[in-house]
């Protein structure tokens, strides 16, 4: 699920990358903006780090022509903004947590509408923040200051890029409620009633199954279940009114050949690469059914390490294609598949 990996290999791979998406035939790629690696020394965009900015630049240059859109996810607050209370921030040192969301809100949102109007006309699709209900993306995850986050973020962007759509939510399909994180549900619930509805055009959803099959469902797990996960998202929006599309902005599953049980939490974890294509194939054809649902982005595109590994982490081989570049059984199905579906290439400008 984490989306903090580094480009899978040089910068002068990331051509290549770009012509894999091409040749699978999809009409979008996502990709990951950090904040704290773009104005890590302070808001003013003269201080912003040119080598970030020349990276996306380049990117974007690639892609130009080709009719393949981009959503971009920004994530990650630099120390300068960060809630972290114990942070230490100087000219030669920056201590802190990452995962604190800013202090103030409206930080977030004038580097969000800069980006905005640096890129209008480039990238369209703007997804505020990563699985902010899950604490490795946000400390202490709470949908009330999330919703502060969106409530900034989403006028700065319609006022610089009236066309712009703003991508809401991007929750992580969680269990239950604890101190570790909130459940999907739950959360979006607690978005509602701090008036996050009207601050996002779309609203995004990890449904990940832990594996297993997409028909799959136990009643102990029933956000792990994809064909009862969806459902139940929308059916919280329902009570609250809001008709806005669902993007599934990551899913996906990974063929790693085998890792330890620290990594691999349940043995249903791992697929092989047959049974991977198998259940994106079975994904689709559910998701033709659910008229709500307008995207799905497949995580991802290529793998981050190649076999015979053994014990590394499964986030390692969600790949539709190799490390090698070579296709996995999964490529020739998605390109096969007549639905608008999108596939995210796992791209961090760095």
């Amino acid at each position: 699920m984490h989306p903090l990996q580094p480009v899978h290999g040089a910068p002068d791979k990331v051509l290549q990358q770009v012509g894999l998406v091409r040749s699978v035939g999809t009409s979008l790629i996502r990709i990951d903006i950090h904040w704290a690696w773009i104005a890590y020394l302070s808001a003013d965009p003269t201080t912003w780090n040119q080598s970030q900015i020349d990276w996306l630049n380049a990117f974007l240059n690639d892609i130009a022509g080709s009719n393949i859109e981009v959503l971009a996810v920004v994530t990650e607050t630099p120390c300068w903004a960060s809630a972290d209370p114990n942070k230490v921030c100087t000219t030669t040192a920056r201590n802190y947590d990452w995962r604190y969301p800013p202090s103030n809100p409206q930080d977030y949102a004038n580097f969000i509408s800069e980006l905005v109007r640096r890129y209008k006309g480039k990238i369209k699709y703007w997804e505020i923040w990563n699985e902010p209900n899950l604490p490795y993306s946000w400390a202490s995850p709470n949908p009330a200051a999330y919703t502060e986050l969106l409530k900034a973020a989403y006028p700065a962007i319609k006022a610089v890029d009236s066309g712009a759509i703003v991508v809401g939510g991007s929750l992580a399909p969680w269990n239950g409620n604890s101190d570790y994180a909130v459940n999907a549900v739950n959360y979006l619930d607690g978005m509602y009633t701090s008036g996050a509805k009207g601050y996002f055009d779309r609203l995004s959803f990890h449904p990940y199954t832990d594996g297993n099959s997409p028909t799959w469902y136990d009643a102990r797990w029933p956000m792990s279940s994809y064909s009862y996960s969806v459902p139940a998202i929308r059916q919280k929006m329902q009570e609250y009114n809001d008709s806005s599309l669902i993007w599934l902005t990551e899913v996906g599953y990974t063929t790693v050949p085998s890792c330890e049980p620290s990594l691999c939490w349940t043995p249903t974890l791992p697929k092989t690469e047959s049974e991977q294509a198998a259940y994106m194939v079975d994904m689709l054809n559910i998701a033709r059914t659910w008229n709500y649902v307008e995207t799905l982005v497949w995580y991802e595109l290529m793998d981050m390490t190649d076999p015979p590994d053994k014990n590394v982490n499964p986030e390692y081989y969600f790949g539709l294609f190799r490390k090698d570049f070579s296709p996995k059984v999964a490529a020739s199905q998605f390109r096969d598949m007549v639905f608008p579906i999108k596939v995210f290439l796992p791209m961090t400008i760095r």
